[in-house]
């Protein structure tokens, strides 16, 4: 965050509201954030909308 990037937290809930994926999931303490990205740029194509998204936050 200090370099002006978003929190994890609000990077995790944004890839999870995208991708309309159920909030107790993604907070489980199982929960595997590198899988979630990955399944993300699987979804989306690319990572290129969530890089957007970090530039416009």
């Amino acid at each position: 965050m200090s370099v002006g990037l978003p929190s994890w937290q609000k990077l995790i809930e944004h890839m999870q509201n995208e991708l309309g994926l159920d909030e107790d999931m993604i907070g489980a303490p199982e929960a595997n954030y590198q899988a979630l990205a990955e399944y993300y740029r699987l979804k989306q194509g690319s990572l290129g909308p969530l890089r957007s998204w970090m530039d416009r936050e």
